[in-house]
């Protein structure tokens, strides 16, 4: 297919119905280090559906030398963000990242895998094209054409606009009381 056939492709979608559009959150962090990870499912106002959190992968001695430089990206991942988005009841159809290694899902799941970058190009990362304003701050894979265009269509068909930032602040606080009292939310086990 060319590239003018695409574009007539992607400009005829249909709309989805904003009641219909789930986002989801996914944040991925180094503590002590070890590895945790937790993922906020919403719907397209940014309200909560479904949280989930994994607990702390502490890698050993061996696998940080077997892995060697790879050993991040699989934590990051394979592991821990495959391992949420697969438990997870509610599938997003966009989600949204705050680790560049994440986007690595791309293809390997439904979801568009975007990166939250606001202000920044990163290498290997496009901006989001054909967005609503409001994802301005969103980029994809370079490789990730469908992912980008599925995203631009999901949060295109969003009729107002979505601080994107604001939900990884709620997951993060989330996650810390979570861990305070004990885990007791459903967690993914990494």
């Amino acid at each position: 297919m060319g590239e003018a056939e695409g574009n007539t492709a992607e400009s005829t979608r249909a709309p989805i119905q904003p009641g219909l559009i789930h986002l989801g959150f996914l944040t991925i962090q180094q503590e002590q280090g070890a590895w945790i990870g937790g993922y906020l499912v919403t719907n397209a106002w940014a309200r909560p559906l479904e949280f989930r959190l994994t607990s702390a992968v502490q890698p050993s001695r061996v696998q940080q030398i077997l892995y060697g430089p790879t050993l991040e990206p699989h934590l990051v991942a394979d592991l821990i963000g495959k391992t949420l988005l697969d438990k997870t009841a509610v599938a997003a159809q966009v989600v949204i990242c705050d680790h560049p290694h994440a986007t690595l899902l791309a293809g390997k799941v439904d979801s568009a895998m975007t990166l939250l970058a606001p202000g920044h190009n990163r290498e290997g990362f496009k901006s989001l094209q054909g967005g609503p304003e409001w994802a301005s701050g969103l980029c994809v894979l370079g490789t990730d054409t469908e992912g980008g265009e599925k995203a631009s269509h999901v949060l295109g068909c969003i009729p107002v606009a979505v601080d994107l930032a604001e939900p990884f602040q709620r997951l993060k606080e989330a996650m810390l009381e979570a861990r305070r009292l004990g885990g007791a939310l459903p967690r993914a086990a990494a």
